[in-house]
């Protein structure tokens, strides 16, 4: 990590507005953060163009996945031979496969998902979990002392498959719960009881989370209509019940 000198960041929506402090305060020594979004925030530098953020030493795409793949045809003739390139994605098989067909051969690609958000993150990352996919790359071990040494990260190396088939649950079920009970409006009462409370700590949680977080989760993970499906014809067998 200490040949990256600069680092791109592409898209400064909630989470990559989230993680630009971290990126800043914990970047290798000397190492430049160049941020690009097509929407811009008060308060936020960004470069002048596309270009500029991606041929940086390290390329973090922090974007929906439904629109990477046009993200990606915009920047492979800008990103360099020797980078890396990450996403944050919360799936990754799809994710993984594009970044492979678009960018150079040479480029070093690794799929990550940060388990944790703006509002589940607000005291601090130091503890919660990444998920690394190695899909081109020989420093993986180097990346991961890095991401637990600098950021105090859980770091889980896995593969494409098995973090969406796990995520399928993990993300994919609690999500479909948290937006269903938020739409319920259920009412804050004196009440209640700490079973309760989770499922509107759940709501706080899940509630925050853009549309597109919620359709990628749903729609670009190749498991999750299985869990969903599941759950709710359970749903519906308890209610005939």
């Amino acid at each position: 990590m200490a040949k990256v000198k600069n680092i791109g960041l592409i898209g400064c929506g909630n989470f990559g507005e989230f993680i630009l402090p971290y990126l800043i305060r914990h970047a290798p020594l000397y190492a430049l953060v160049n941020v690009y979004d097509k929407k811009t925030k008060p308060g936020i530098w960004y470069s002048a163009d596309i270009k500029y953020a991606a041929s940086s030493d390290l390329v973090v795409l922090s974007v929906p996945s439904m629109s990477l793949e046009s993200i990606l045809i915009e920047i492979k003739d800008y990103v360099r031979k020797d980078a890396i390139v990450v996403d944050v994605c919360s799936v990754k098989m799809k994710p993984c496969k594009l970044m492979e067909k678009y960018l150079p051969e040479t480029a070093e690609i690794i799929g990550t998902h940060p388990l944790f958000g703006p509002q589940s993150a607000k005291d601090g990352i130091r503890g919660l979990k990444m998920v690394l996919c190695p899909i081109r790359t020989n420093r993986i071990n180097e990346i991961s002392s890095f991401l637990e040494t600098s950021f105090g990260l859980d770091v889980i190396v896995t593969s494409p498959e098995d973090h969406d088939r796990q995520m399928a649950y993990v993300r994919g079920l609690t999500h479909l719960i948290g937006m269903a009970l938020g739409k319920m409006n259920l009412p804050l009462t004196g009440l209640t009881t700490e079973t309760y409370e989770h499922l509107m700590s759940i709501i706080n949680v899940v509630g925050h989370d853009s549309p597109e977080l919620f359709y990628s989760i749903q729609k670009e993970n190749p498991y999750s209509k299985e869990i969903s499906d599941k759950f709710l014809k359970t749903i519906s067998k308890l209610s005939k019940r």
